[in-house]
């Protein structure tokens, strides 16, 4: 992945180069990306582009935060399947 373009348009290659699908958006504003083996419109993200925009920090600090937030979600359960298997072996 290169480090070209501002911190949404890396934000977006990054999230494509992890499996997200771009299915809209608008030029120069934002791009919206379904997650991984999701339905196209369900749940999707919006992120800027534009840098332009006054909002754009935190627009981009919102997609980061449910970034975090899904991730943190995903190890919670990951480690309650872990002591579950633990606990249920012989």
């Amino acid at each position: 992945m290169s480090a070209v373009g501002n911190a949404g348009t890396r934000m977006v290659a990054a999230l494509e180069a992890a499996g997200f699908t771009v299915v809209g958006g608008r030029a120069g504003m934002y791009v919206r990306l379904a997650w991984p083996d999701a339905h196209p419109r369900a749940n999707t993200l919006a992120v800027p582009v534009g840098d332009g925009f006054a909002d754009f920090e935190d627009s981009l600090a919102d997609v980061v935060a449910e970034l975090e937030y899904v991730a943190g979600r995903g190890e919670a359960a990951r480690r309650a399947l872990d002591l579950h298997r633990t606990e249920t072996q012989p």
